[in-house]
């Protein structure tokens, strides 16, 4: 950009700094602008701000200086007569001196000083100022006395000027006729100027278009970045952004007019300065810029230049000159998939490949798009041809748009921020910067008074709504003696007029320019631009202009556009337009609804007058038809359209769908009863038969292009059907009105047929019903026409009646109403073969042919192979028809006739069901295309597109049912064809238009891929399954529909399962990630309801599919979490039935819902028993249908089905411990059709489904324990492995290699097991394992996922225990080492530093295997294995905290120290052991598995061994002990019987020990204390195995000590009595009782009473009951175990205080404590509070016990009133019980504070963290503060003590540590 300063004296030349505003200055840019310049004026008239300056004189004359410097070298100088304004000496002095002029003269004018130091000072600008002297033929002089003195100082200027740049003075005179004066000035000074500026802009002629282009928008951008002062700290932020290496795109977004603009660039200058390459496009700033194509072609040309490669351009061109040949298809215009090139594909491939090259200079590359929402197209911003479809590496993309919320997944979002107080005359300084002016402080305050002062647009408007200040402002001003005080009161005074709203502000400052060239026609060109939607053409202005008298000058309207050039745009094609939407909205404002609607009404008249082909009444036509209500018009010019099939079709379609979503149709219903109303004119009022049709074809096209949204809701369909209802009514009144009879019934008939089909897609079973009546009334009508005159057209239209009947009763799908259909159908046929024989048309031949396809396609639908037969016979028939008339007459219609007939007859090979019918099925979908292709004569239409890729999609989904892996790689590059067409669709009309296509095909490109299994398919899935969920969201943004919302869901998945499909860790978290993001988004799918049964279906697949994806994750909650999705699948498939009636699909439909139904149900039995009989009804309901369609109908898929059903009902039957043989047999009759349709097929499909038989049968033969099933195993595997050779060799991917390898495996698990029996089978079973182990390298060198290498470590793991068997220790050995290797060969190149914990698992194996063969020989060799594995769980940081790690971290530190010990090295073993105790701590209580529990009780009891053999006794103590506490707790989790019986006996050892000890030591309490816990062991093995002798033994010589002791220091004998009953109990079972009875007496040396005492019987009787309570619940005998209790406590309430013992109160506590956890985990409402209920008992009685019980057990009840408020608090959360959660908090912290100052410091960081959750408890939920801040400084006080806290500490430390010592809170 350019800037003149103009200097001349101030009150004479007001009239030429005007016209060079006004006139001169836009001419001159209109120069500039082919060159990318701008011109600007620096006219200081007004803007030097001297109010509040002490010396304003000073300030003028600094100002001026200023601007000269800014503007040089350019200046242009008015000199007349006066001298102008003397400032003084010293002013003049004290600048010359600041700027280092010298001066001879002080005493000169303010214009002197401007061209000494502009013009004089420096040579440069003094060649570039052009002087303009002017002569006045009556001069006035004189007229200012002060003036004359100074005019000699003029004269001797003008000499000076005269002879240092005489070249450059111009005279110019005005005279008599000032106006012709002035305009010779004009031309004068344009022509001068250019000269001045032409040479420079010459050095740009030679660039080519784009390179122009380039240049102009850094000027445009650069220019803007002059005015960014403002937001420099968010911009930084932003470009920080950018920076960042994750960031691919970054959008800056935010209302209109707030900077944004200026912002961007700002950062694309800041950018370019920080060393990056910018390509900045501002849209709509050039003619290139207006257009994404051609924005395309820019970026395509600069990377290429900047690349130094050929430009793409330019090889075209070289092609073409050199005669290359072109295709005959691209000369006739044909459009082919593998052959295409158009342009636009061209350059953005060429693109795509610049931005990878790019990326590989290590250069980085930002691609700046300014406004690109406001590109034709932009609102979605993936369609945008230019940006990259994938991150590129050192390539980032900035975007600004008008609203947040991005279509781009990976986009980061910023929006820029209102201005501050301090910004905003920054703005407006930075405007008036460039017109050389400023605004005082007092005209600033004024203006920021405005509401809408801090969008800078405002500001704008404002600060060039002040620059058009003209003659008349000066003049008013001219009369204050202080002209600064004379501008700021005009300026206050224009300000205060401004209105607040951004709009009309918009339109005020729009309306001034056209005042300002006092030019009415201009302001009606902005009304006129500000109704269009894109703007319009000057050529339209012109003629608009011209229907209404006015005269359009072009000049004038390029003088309003060039002055604020900033708020418009030139599109590509020549349509001027506002650059904000402001400024249109502004304008509108100002017009009422009916001028609006006038000109809306002119510009539809004006467009009708327009060839068909231009692109502007295509696109506006129906728009401002609509907006101006000319019904009549629009009907006929859409049913022109769409009977002429004229290109403006598809604008109608999307500007009628736009009108009824905004009116819901009332705009169309409107225009019913305007078309059909009689005629006031036509006095017969006869019926408008051509109007009533045009009606209909509007309709039509409606339905079947502008109502996607509308027929997708059961509202909006019943909205349309009100629509038609209306009409058919004005219809039938009609035809009281109308003579001609014959056309009233027949556009009757029409209405009448419409209706029916819109009936049929409502689909109740009450729609329905009317559908058949209105067909009715169809065929009532036809007959009528034909009795009354029979000819051939009445006889084809009842055939075609006849024929939509027929076609209703087949949408029906019954098997009665397909027989009805039928039967329909054969009498359209006689009625078509009537007309026909009267008049072979080629349109009644086109009706007889879609008719026998129709026929066809009934039989095929019946399903039976006989039916198929006859549906080729009348698909053959049609198509005889169909060649006839194309050899005749090729037309599209003809030839799409034939296309969509060729993909019927495709369709039904492909239900026969072999790979010779499939490959059939190919060819013929491959024929369809090119048919195609032709019937649109290669035009790239939409409905070209829809075809090709419909079947593109057909011949991939047949390609994936054949053999072999090409056949894979054909269905996914036929898949990538279809995206390619779609996508280019996508530039043609938007990429809305093709949502569906493009996520239809992403899901068939990640299915594929995942089939093929390998890295570099999978990498190329995931950016289609990027793309699918981009364009699913955007679908569902756009238009919120159930079956959008379920595309949605699907998209989420099928990304998910690509990741899935890597197989590693990360992977599988990214995978996890869009499966829960699926499974939010499917559960609005649950409570919707649902239009038509196509959407249904849909919507039924992903409900089914979200159900599927809580399957994967396994888990009795997830399978529960599964069930309502498979529960209302099967539901909606009911009611479809219901609806439709039955037919064979819909009954396989439901049977396969009921399979995924009691598949769940049955999954969730596998942990909840009674769960299992639920799945029974329905997997016995899918298999009663299934075998009722199998004996129906004898189709190869229902077959199918019923070997799965068989499948399904016999895992059931496994689970529930069903009868073996009948599990068998139903594995058995699956395996026998499975092999007969294999036999039939022979295909992959079939083959696959034969190996999963195998499988089955192998897995459930090796179950067995007779050696005979083991044989029959064997064989089945063998059989299997042959048949998994056979499928690998075929299909030749990556995935059947991995199955092949792993049935090699799984037949040499089967041999292994024959060995055991008979050796001769081990070499068998070897040769598997080896034939397996072979396989494993080549699929690891294409593949290198975690489960390839898991399976090929188990395989030689199984090789391995094979070798231990055979004792060939040498290689197992080796088998192991190999393991290990190939293990870190796999961790060298994968960075998922989890994979690294394979290696412990390898190493334990390894440290077993040297273990079983000589455990004292390889003790060093073990330990060392263990220590590796070890150092590898400490150095992955992913193991830290994760609780999914810390069992095997555990077990391993255990091993560690169990070989430790063995090797006497004691302090090691106890060191590890530990370690393994924290690490088992570590985990929740409920994750721990029962490895765990056993493995810590184990430890202690190890340590304490240790101890006590080192002599430690008090250890050794204290650790048994902690062993006991272990065993007891793991009674209570632990349910497995026999894992329960193991627990027991180790507790009776350990308390025996503790006895022992007791007794040896003089503990006596101890031992006594312990042996009851050994008794109380024993009594419960008793119970578990009654026949095992010797835990009776070992009670009764327990009993005996106890009773030795007790007596032997006095106990009464109802303390000894207890003992007694149980010895008793036992002996009394002894055949022997008396005899044993009199030796126990002997050995006691007491008589022993055989009544117990009435108390202690009491007491004793209800510590049994409650023991007996405890072991139902243990051993999963729940109802039992719950009444035990209640019983329990009941008679603990009789009880009086004074008989309960310490026991019996702890046992009470207990109960409460069962009840409330039992009911806890059954996840129901009434539940939980039952459950809160038993927690609150349960604490009351733990603070009563508290009292009463010993010290000695007061930490262990403390810890149980902590752990039970505990689990309640959550409880009550949950239940939104927040009084009680208080109250259970309160508790908690008294016990853990008592705890806390008892016992360790444990409890002071459970308190601490306790004391802060209640804290958040009671401000965020309770919403009580008072006690607050006292928790908060008790938290920190000890989070001050303990490093564990450090991060409360860290938080808090903001609330205290300003606090004065004194007020510091204490522990």
């Amino acid at each position: 950009m350019k800037s003149i300063f103009v200097s001349s004296t101030f009150r004479d030349f007001h009239r030429e700094r005007d016209l060079l505003r006004s006139r001169i200055i836009p001419e001159v840019n209109d120069t500039a602008k082919e060159y990318g310049e701008f011109v600007n004026l620096c006219d200081l008239r007004w803007g030097v701000d001297t109010s509040g300056n002490e010396d304003p004189e000073q300030t003028v004359l600094s100002v001026c200086l200023d601007e000269i410097d800014r503007s040089r070298p350019y200046m242009l100088v008015f000199l007349g007569e006066r001298y102008g304004y003397v400032p003084g000496k010293e002013y003049i002095c004290q600048e010359a001196e600041k700027r280092g002029l010298a001066l001879k003269d002080l005493e000169i004018s303010v214009t002197q000083l401007e061209i000494e130091y502009g013009a004089f000072h420096d040579r440069n600008t003094l060649d570039h100022t052009l002087f303009y002297f002017r002569e006045i033929e009556d001069p006035q002089t004189g007229t200012d006395p002060g003036e004359r003195q100074y005019r000699e100082k003029m004269s001797a200027l003008k000499r000076r000027i005269l002879a240092l740049a005489g070249e450059h003075v111009h005279f110019y005179r005005i005279g008599p006729d000032a106006d012709a004066s002035y305009e010779q000035l004009c031309r004068s000074i344009r022509k001068h100027l250019e000269e001045i500026f032409l040479d420079e802009w010459k050095l740009s002629a030679g660039m080519c278009p784009e390179e122009k282009d380039h240049q102009k928008q850094w000027n445009y951008v650069r220019e803007k970045a002059g005015y960014f002062k403002v937001g420099a700290a968010f911009a930084g932020e932003v470009m920080e952004q950018i920076g960042q290496e994750e960031t691919s795109v970054c959008f800056l977004t935010g209302d209109m007019g707030t900077g944004k603009s200026t912002c961007f660039s700002f950062i694309c200058t800041e950018m370019e300065k920080k060393g990056w390459d910018v390509l900045p496009v501002m849209c709509g700033n050039t003619a290139l810029s207006t257009d994404e194509e051609q924005i395309l072609r820019c970026i395509v040309w600069l990377l290429e230049k900047r690349l130094e490669v050929p430009h793409l351009s330019e090889e075209k061109k070289e092609a073409d000159d050199a005669g290359k040949r072109v295709p005959r298809e691209e000369k006739m215009g044909i459009f082919r998939p593998d052959s295409f090139r158009s342009e636009n594909r061209r350059f953005q491939e060429r693109l795509l490949q610049l931005y990878r090259l790019y990326g590989q200079t290590g250069r980085r590359l930002l691609l700046a798009v300014d406004a690109a929402d406001q590109l034709p197209g932009g609102k979605d911003l993936r369609s945008l041809l230019f940006l990259p479809q994938e991150k590129e590496k050192n390539i980032k993309v900035l975007l600004t748009v008008a609203e947040s919320g991005s279509s781009l997944s990976d986009a980061v979002q910023y929006r820029i921020p209102p201005l501050g107080d301090e910004d905003r005359k920054d703005v407006i300084d930075r405007v008036l910067l460039n017109n050389g002016k400023r605004l005082s402080d007092a005209v600033c305050h004024v203006l920021f008074q405005k509401e809408n002062s801090r969008n800078p647009l405002f500001l704008y408007l404002a600060a060039n709504h002040l620059c058009l200040m003209d003659e008349e402002d000066y003049n008013w001003i001219g009369q204050f003696e202080d002209f600064m005080e004379g501008t700021n009161r005009r300026q206050s005074e224009i300000v205060n007029q401004f209105p607040d709203d951004l709009e009309q502000m918009a339109a005020e400052t729009l309306r001034k320019s056209s005042r300002v060239i006092q030019s009415a026609a201009v302001d009606r060109c902005m009304d006129y631009l500000s109704v269009s939607r894109h703007g319009l053409r000057s050529m339209d202005l012109e003629q608009l202009l011209n229907r209404e008298g006015l005269r359009f000058v072009p000049l004038h309207f390029s003088q309003v556009i060039h002055s604020m050039n900033e708020l418009y745009t030139l599109r590509l094609d020549g349509r001027y337009d506002f650059l904000h939407r402001a400024l249109r909205e502004g304008i509108l404002e100002s017009l009422s609804e009916d001028e609006r609607k006038l000109l809306h009404r002119r510009i539809a008249e004006y467009l009708m007058t327009l060839p068909g082909e231009d692109s502007v009444r295509q696109q506006e036509l129906s728009y401002h038809l609509i907006q101006a209500d000319m019904g009549k018009e629009y009907i006929r010019s859409i049913s022109a359209a769409v009977r002429k099939k004229l290109p403006e079709l598809e604008f109608f379609g999307e500007e009628l769908y736009r009108q009824c979503m905004e009116d819901h149709g009332y705009w169309i219903l409107k225009l019913a009863y305007q078309s059909l109303a009689p005629d006031k004119q036509d006095s017969a009022k006869r019926f408008r038969q051509e109007t009533a049709e045009d009606l209909l074809h509007a309709l039509y096209y409606f339905e079947t292009e502008g109502a996607e949204r509308f027929l997708e809701s059961r509202a909006g369909l019943q909205e349309y059907y009100e629509i038609l209802t209306d009409l058919i009514e004005i219809l039938e009144r009609a035809e009281k009105g109308s003579l001609n009879q014959e056309g009233w019934s027949h556009v009757m008939a029409l209405g009448y047929a419409k209706m029916g089909d819109l009936l049929v897609k409502m689909e109740s079973l009450e729609d329905l019903a009317k559908a058949g009546e209105y067909f009715d009334r169809a065929i009532q009508l036809r007959e009528r026409m034909l009795e009354k005159e029979r000819n051939d057209f009445n006889a084809m239209e009842l055939a075609i009646a006849f024929q939509e009947k027929g076609d209703w009763l087949d949408e029906i799908g019954s098997s009665e109403s397909m027989e009805a259909a039928l039967a329909l159908y054969e009498q359209a046929e006689i009625w078509m073969e009537a007309a026909l024989s009267v008049n072979r048309d080629a349109t009644y031949m086109r009706n007889y042919a879609n008719l026998c396809s129709r026929i066809g396609f009934v039989h095929h639908q019946m399903s039976s192979q006989k039916e198929l037969q006859i549906a080729l016979k009348y698909y053959r028939q049609a198509e005889d028809i169909l060649h006839g008339l194309i050899r005749v007459h090729a037309s599209g219609e003809n030839l799409l006739g034939l296309s969509n007939l060729l993909r019927r007859i495709a369709g039904t090979y492909i239900d026969m069901e072999s790979n010779e019918n499939i490959r059939r099925a190919i060819a013929l979908y491959e024929e369809a295309s090119e048919l195609v292709l032709n019937a649109y004569d290669g035009r790239y239409t939409s409905g070209c597109v829809d075809e090709l890729i419909d079947l593109r999609y057909r011949i991939a989904f047949a390609c994936t049912m054949l053999d072999g892996q090409d056949a894979l790689l054909r269905a996914l590059e036929t898949l990538k064809q279809a995206y390619r067409l779609a996508y280019e669709a996508s530039m043609v009309r938007g990429l809305n238009a093709n949502y569906r296509n493009m996520i239809k095909v992403c899901h068939g490109i990640c299915t594929v891929s995942i089939r093929l299994a390998e890295d570099r398919y999978l990498e190329q899935a995931l950016d289609y399954a990027h793309k699918g969920v981009d364009y699913a969201r955007s679908l569902t943004s756009a238009n919120f529909t159930m079956r959008n919302l379920s595309t949605l869901t699907a998209s989420l998945c099928h990304q998910g399962e690509v990741y899935e499909a890597f197989g590693t860790d990360q992977a599988l978290r990214e995978a996890r990630r869009f499966y829960d993001e699926s499974l939010r988004w499917a559960e609005k799918l649950l409570q919707a309801e649902y239009g038509s049964v196509t959407i249904t279906g849909e919507i039924i697949r992903v409900l089914e599919q979200t159900g599927y994806l809580y399957e994967k994750a396994g888990g009795v909650l997830n399978y529960k979490k599964a069930l309502p999705y498979y529960e209302k699948a099967l539901q909606m498939e009911e009611e479809n039935m219901e609806k439709c009636g039955e037919s064979p699909e819909r009954q396989r439909n439901i049977e396969i819902s009921c399979n995924k139904v009691g598949n769940a149900w049955m999954r969730i039995g596998t942990w909840e028993k009674d769960a299992l009989e639920k799945a029974r009804p329905y997997l016995e309901r899918a298999m009663d249908i299934a075998v009722r369609l199998a004996e129906q109908i004898e189709l190869d898929k229902y077959r199918w089905d019923l070997s799965f059903c068989f499948h399904r009902y016999a895992e059931w039957l496994q689970l529930t411990e069903g009868d073996p043989d009948e599990i068998r047999n139903y594995y058995l009759r699956a395996f026998e059709i499975r092999k007969r349709l294999n036999e039939k097929q022979k295909t992959l499909a079939s083959r696959k489904s034969l190996a999963v038989s195998y499988e089955k049968l192998i897995i459930v033969y090796s179950r067995s324990s007779s050696y005979h099933d083991w044989a029959v195993a064997a064989n089945y595997a063998q059989k299997f492995s042959d048949l998994s050779r056979e499928i690998a060799e075929n299909e030749k991917t990556v995935e059947s290699r991995m199955d092949l390898a792993n049935a090699y495996t799984l037949t040499g698990d089967q041999y292994a097991r024959l060995g055991r029996s008979e050796i001769q089978y081990v070499p068998r079973a070897e040769a598997y394992y080896q034939d397996a182990l072979k396989i494993w390298p080549e699929i690891i060198g294409e593949i290198r996922t975690y489960r390839a290498y898991t399976d090929y470590i188990g395989t030689y793991f199984r090789a391995a225990q094979l070798a231990v068997r055979m004792k060939q220790y040498d290689r197992a050995e080796r088998c192991f080492e190999a393991t290990l290797a190939l293990t870190e060969e796999f961790l060298k190149t994968e960075p998922e530093e989890s994979y690294r914990l394979m290696l412990p698992d390898i190493y334990m194996e390894i440290a077993d295997f040297y273990e079983n063969i000589d455990r004292e020989k390889y003790l060093e060799k073990c330990l060392d294995l263990y220590h590796r594995a070890l150092n590898i769980y400490e150095s992955v940081d992913t193991v830290s905290g994760n609780d999914k790690y810390t069992p095997n971290f555990s077990a391993i530190c255990y091993s560690v120290a169990c070989t430790a010990m063995m090797m006497g090295r004691y302090d090691e073993a106890i060191r590890y052991f530990e370690r393994s105790i924290d690490l088992t701590l570590s985990i929740p209580e409920e994750k721990r598995d029962q490895g765990r529990i056993i493995c810590m009780y184990s430890s202690y009891n190890r340590i304490g061994a240790m101890y006590l053999e080192s002599g430690k006794m008090e250890q050794g103590i204290e650790y048994f002990r902690k062993a006991v506490a272990c065993e007891e707790q793991a009674l209570e989790n632990i349910k497995d019987e026999t894992r329960i019986m193991e627990i027991l006996e180790d507790t009776v050892k350990d308390t025996l020990m503790l006895e022992d000890i007791g007794y040896v030591t003089g503990q006596t309490t101890m031992a006594e204390t312990y042996s009851d816990k050994a008794i109380r062991s024993l009594y419960l093995l008793i119970q578990l195995c009654p026949e095992e002798s010797t835990y009776q033994e070992q009670l009764i010589n327990i009993c005996i000590r106890q009773l030795q002791s007790r007596m032997s220091r006095g106990s009464d004998e109802k303390e000894v009595w207890l003992y007694l009953k149980v010895i008793l109990g036992i002996l009394k079972e002894h055949p022997e009782y008396e005899a044993l009875f009199n030796d126990l007496e002997k050995n006691l040396g007491i008589r022993i009473v055989k009544d117990e005492p009435k108390q202690k019987d009491q007491c004793r009787e209800l510590e049994d009951l409650y023991e007996r309570a405890e072991h139902y619940l243990a051993t999963g005998k729940d109802e039992i175990g719950l009444q035990s209790f209640l019983r329990f406590l009941e008679q603990m309430e009789q009880l009086p205080d004074s008989q309960r013992s310490d026991k019996l109160r702890i046992y009470e506590y207990n109960a409460f404590n069962q009840l409330a956890a039992y009911y806890a985990n059954k996840n129901t409402e009434e539940d939980y509070r039952r459950a809160i209920s038993y927690f609150e008992k349960a604490v009351q009685k733990e603070r009563e016990a508290l009292k009463t019980v010993g010290e000695d057990r007061s930490q262990e009840i403390g810890n149980d009133i902590y752990e039970d408020c505990s689990h309640a608090i959550m409880l009550c959360q949950k239940m939104k019980e927040n009084e009680k959660a208080s109250w259970f908090y309160e508790t908690a912290l008294a016990a853990l504070m008592t705890l806390a100052k008892d016992h360790a410091k444990e409890y002071e960081i459970l308190l601490a963290r306790e004391m802060m959750e209640y804290a958040m408890f009671q401000t965020a939920v309770m919403r009580q503060t008072e006690n607050v801040p006292a928790m908060l400084a008790g938290v920190y006080a000890l989070a001050a003590e303990h490093p564990e806290l450090e991060d409360m500490k860290l938080m808090l430390e903001p609330l205290f540590q300003d606090m004065p010592e004194d007020d510091a809170p204490e522990s």
